[in-house]
């Protein structure tokens, strides 16, 4: 009974410790567990209207002309996105859960996201810079920095690695 009391105020403990940036992290994870969740809940509303309105006929001058079967793919095309915006989502929920515990998978995870974010980031900017478009270079510039600045919050601070690292060694304690 001790020791079990004795391991719940170890994890309290270390819930008042997460560095408040890491929680604006993970709450930025579940945000964006929201918005896939509702991007992949549209997208299976598009694709089951494609779907349909195909099969049922109901768009008669392009079903007439045999473009029935591009409806269907186009339909299955975005419920296969669909699946994949619903496996990111939990991925982002996962993580933000993760961090909020100080897991390092999940630190590892979301900086591996925030450097995937700088590369496209610097793609688009660059395709911005191709086609001379002002907002496009500007999105990119903001997503840049933007995942820079996770990222290097979460493999430079110092508070963030002692964070994590307490969280290990209390781990490997606990479970011998």
């Amino acid at each position: 009974m001790n020791n079990q009391k004795q391991k719940y105020n170890n994890t309290e403990s270390i819930k008042k410790d997460v560095p408040d940036g890491v929680k604006m992290i993970a709450i930025l994870n579940y945000i964006g567990f929201g918005f896939m969740t509702l991007i992949a809940l549209i997208l299976v509303f598009l694709g089951v209207v494609l779907i349909t309105k195909s099969s049922l006929n109901i768009i008669e001058d392009v079903t007439d002309a045999g473009y029935d079967i591009l409806f269907i793919l186009g339909g299955l095309t975005i419920v296969v996105f669909c699946i994949l915006f619903i496996c990111f989502a939990i991925f982002l929920f996962f993580v933000g859960k993760g961090l909020w515990r100080l897991r390092n998978w999940a630190r590892i995870a979301c900086i591996i996201l925030g450097c995937l974010g700088i590369v496209f980031g610097i793609k688009n900017f660059i395709e911005g810079l191709i086609v001379s478009a002002d907002g496009y270079i500007f999105l990119s510039l903001l997503i840049i920095s933007f995942n820079a600045l996770i990222a290097g919050y979460l493999v430079f601070n110092k508070k963030v690695k002692e964070a994590f690292s307490t969280k290990q060694k209390l781990n490997n304690t606990q479970n011998p």
